[in-house]
């Protein structure tokens, strides 16, 4: 458990000494989201049953530093919960990290690295930093 606490404070000092460029930078948005995911398995082999999965992200991001990519420094919480499942799939991660975003027409693309503490249903924690891309793209 200690190791979560440490991982918090460590988050929420990365965004404290983000603070001081707000007011030098000028415009400053939270940009934040919620993404959830209920699902059951079909399958007669896997028989987890019923899984939820999803994250939550808030965000400081700086918009007038750079041109088109727009600093971002983030907290998240992505978890899993899946009560008849094995433990993978029973967890809850808080991270924090920082990316650049780009926004266009029909999307957004992110670049950024992240830091990870995992909390398992069986008391097993693990950490890693990693790097990640994203795309979203949407059309009518």
């Amino acid at each position: 458990m200690k190791k979560e606490i440490k991982a918090l404070v460590g988050m929420a000092i990365l965004l404290a000494l983000a603070m001081p460029c707000v007011a030098q930078t000028g415009s400053v948005t939270y940009p934040g989201f919620i993404w959830n995911e209920m699902r059951t398995q079909a399958s007669p082999v896997d028989k987890s049953g019923f899984i939820n999965q999803g994250v939550m992200e808030q965000g400081i991001q700086y918009e007038d530093i750079l041109a088109l990519w727009k600093p971002n420094f983030f907290i998240e919480l992505r978890y899993d919960i899946n009560p008849g499942g094995p433990a993978w799939y029973n967890k809850a991660a808080t991270g924090a990290g920082f990316k650049l975003r780009r926004s266009f027409r029909n999307g957004t693309i992110q670049v950024g690295v992240r830091h990870s503490v995992e909390l398992w249903n069986n008391h097993r924690t693990g950490d890693a930093a990693i790097g990640f891309g994203t795309l979203y793209y949407q059309w009518k």
